[in-house]
């Protein structure tokens, strides 16, 4: 989604005057507004959000008629999984877009869906406690695994661990689900 710029000159009688850009503070309060009280409906925010971000992946690919893998959480397996067949994401993909709300890969194109670079975070809704998600990225014969966790109200990422894989390349997002939510799951 191509997001527009209304960048202009202000005058004031015949003279310009001075603009004072306004900026976002980072810290606790905005991860907060951003990550969690974002969305009304939670759940339906992450299925949705992660969904269009799985069909956008397809569809840049040319893999748009391939479905994507949906896991709905149980009693006995309590995540929400998602799995694209993507390309992955590189450890600077990681650090550079992912873990950056507003940074998004897709601003320059109609053909998205998203575009915004806050969808990939809206796991974080669950995160009231502190927990956090979890993302597998399939790349050229690796899978690393990274934990996505809130420490001290701010959001963090962190390389668990790399090993070979026989999967095919993509991205897979495991988000635990509380029990009592389970249900809701399963009417979304």
């Amino acid at each position: 989604m191509i997001i527009g710029s209304n960048e202009q000159d202000v005058m004031f009688g015949n003279a310009p005057s001075k603009r004072t850009g306004f900026k976002i503070q980072a810290g606790r309060k905005a991860f907060q507004v951003l990550s969690e009280k974002l969305y009304k409906d939670k759940a339906e925010a992450v299925l949705r959000e992660l969904s269009c971000n799985a069909v956008d992946i397809h569809c840049e690919l040319g893999k748009g008629h391939i479905p994507f893998n949906v896991t709905l959480p149980t009693s006995i397996y309590p995540w929400f999984v998602i799995r694209d067949f993507g390309t992955g994401l590189t450890q600077e993909q990681v650090d550079e877009i992912f873990t950056v709300y507003f940074a998004s890969t897709k601003d320059g194109s109609d053909d998205s869906i998203g575009g915004f670079g806050l969808g990939c975070k809206s796991p974080f809704a669950y995160s009231e406690s502190g927990g956090g998600f979890t993302v597998k990225s399939y790349q050229k014969g690796l899978c690393t695994v990274y934990n996505m966790y809130m420490d001290n109200g701010e959001p963090f990422a962190t390389p668990m661990s790399t090993t070979p894989t026989t999967e095919e390349d993509g991205l897979e997002i495991l988000v635990p689900i509380p029990e009592h939510e389970h249900a809701r799951w399963k009417i979304l």
